[in-house]
């Protein structure tokens, strides 16, 4: 499994408006591209800096993101709240776990240890 990050600053009065723009507007449209496993934004509320994480099953699956463009549009979206250009780059995902208290009342979890492709 692999992972695009990116990693910027957002104006602090803009964190809610930009996450609820990313849950409404981009996260539906990243739900219907192929090999797409799961997302995350994380910030620190004190400082504005942020991290988008969106999961990938193939390196292909990105590819093809970038081929038509997807990334940059998502991304131009979000743009105006960004006070930082945005560093990106792909990781590997070695550890993907995720727990869904709706399926898995007794508290269990889905754990996934990924190595290459």
């Amino acid at each position: 499994m692999h992972a695009r990050r990116l990693v910027t600053t957002i104006r602090q009065d803009a964190l809610r408006e930009a996450a609820e723009i990313f849950r409404r507007d981009v996260v539906p449209l990243l739900k219907a591209q192929r090999g797409f496993v799961g997302t995350t934004m994380v910030v620190d509320p004190a400082s504005g800096s942020a991290q988008f994480l969106t999961c990938w099953r193939t390196l292909s699956d990105l590819a093809d993101l970038n081929e038509n463009l997807f990334f940059e549009a998502q991304v131009g979206k979000l743009a105006k709240y960004f006070t930082t250009r945005p560093q990106v780059d792909i990781v590997d995902v070695s550890i993907f776990e995720e727990y869904h208290a709706s399926v898995a009342n007794d508290g269990s979890a889905k754990s996934s240890i990924e190595g290459g492709d």
